[in-house]
């Protein structure tokens, strides 16, 4: 019987190192291979539903000092720039990244390695919706907030557990498998620098917009909206920031005009321009009470022909600068790049207290011609995002 019960452990233990051993040299999260990796070796699999789970142990092993971070809005910019030269960026924008994942991520880079610059793109959604805090595979304890943390219990239970599930678990084992299979069609790209794009014209254009304000609409379980649970995180983030000696900049996420006319229908107009002008009011009270000049905020909402571009048809896709209406194309991302760092940008404009009124005046005008010399168009999209 002894010998019995040696010889199945035997065979469990054989089974489970290889079963791991397999995993770990498949890698196909690149967990324990990235660095040297191939942006093909990243794209064997789709990693969208893992980014939660993989980029914290990204930036642990790239240690950039330059970052930026959003939502799937700022995830297509490339972090690569004149003022960037001589340090190593990576994007660590994630999916519908919250205001306080966003906090807790950039607190994690900076115990992991100096930030040095650090780009942060703020969506209007995610400051007045209060829910959720955070996403699906979302784990607090696989980010620290000092170099400390990766000693503490919570920290390295939270590794073994990553260690466990990314070696031994059936899911894993079926992404290995994935890996070495022949690649199917693909919806993204993705980068070793962070980044991620779209390389399918599936919803994109009319169609593209009818789906991401569905999505939208669906927030509409969180009310009442608010923006004061939001905008603490972020007052917490940005004195993080202030403290730390960061050279940080943040632009206001730009959408299309008929995204802006659909928010004023779900909040109001009032929320809008309130939240807003706080924004811009935290970040200059803190500016002055660490003796400091303000950081940047872009907006780009205001930009003609941009914001109030056509609305495509998805063959005619290209000439665009938005996928939906609030994802970016490639020249869209380019821009908002250059015009957060270039110093002398003619895209965009640098907002303060004392000129938020007009910015959003001028986003208004916008969005009323917009409406007003497209109501055929609008009416039949709008029947389309009101169907079931």
């Amino acid at each position: 019987m002894t010998r019995y019960l040696i010889t199945v452990g035997v065979i469990l233990l054989l089974f489970i190192g290889t079963f791991g051993t397999f995993n770990y040299f498949v890698d196909p999260l690149l967990l324990y291979q990235q660095q040297g990796s191939s942006n093909a070796t990243l794209n064997r699999v789709d990693q969208f539903d893992n980014m939660r789970f993989s980029k914290p142990y990204h930036v642990l092993e790239i240690k950039p000092d330059a970052i930026i971070i959003g939502s799937s809005r700022s995830g297509t910019i490339i972090p690569k720039h004149a003022q960037w030269r001589g340090l190593k960026g990576y994007n660590f924008s994630l999916p519908g990244m919250t205001l306080n994942e966003i906090n807790r991520s950039v607190r994690h880079a900076h115990a992991n390695h100096r930030l040095n610059k650090l780009m942060i793109g703020i969506d209007y959604q995610a400051v007045v919706s209060p829910l959720p805090i955070s996403r699906s595979g979302y784990e607090p304890d696989r980010l620290v907030s000092s170099a400390t943390g990766f000693r503490s219990a919570t920290y390295l239970g939270q590794y073994l557990t990553d260690l466990q599930a990314s070696l031994l678990s059936l899911d894993i084992a079926s992404e290995s498998l994935a890996a070495l299979s022949p690649p199917g069609p693909r919806v993204r790209k993705y980068f070793s620098n962070g980044v991620w794009r779209s390389i399918t014209n599936q919803l994109t254009g009319r169609g593209g917009y009818i789906f991401s304000a569905k999505n939208t609409l669906k927030t509409r379980d969180v009310t009442p909206f608010e923006a004061d649970t939001n905008l603490a995180i972020y007052e917490e983030l940005l004195r993080f920031c202030y403290s730390n000696n960061i050279d940080t900049r943040l632009f206001l996420t730009p959408t299309h005009v008929f995204v802006v006319d659909l928010w004023f229908g779900l909040a109001s107009e009032a929320l809008w321009r309130d939240t807003h002008r706080r924004l811009l009011a935290i970040n200059e009270t803190l500016a002055t009470e660490y003796g400091r000049p303000a950081f940047t905020i872009r907006g780009f909402g205001n930009e003609a022909q941009v914001t109030d571009e056509p609305i495509y048809l998805a063959r005619n896709i290209e000439r665009a600068w938005f996928d939906d209406g609030v994802h970016y194309r490639a020249k869209m991302a380019n821009g908002l790049m250059k015009g957060v760092w270039d110093t002398h940008s003619d895209f965009g404009q640098n907002l303060s207290s004392d000129n938020i009124d007009q910015y959003l005046d001028s986003i208004d005008a916008l969005r009323v011609n917009f409406m007003r010399d497209n109501q055929e168009l609008i009416a039949q999209l709008q029947a389309k995002i009101s169907a079931q």
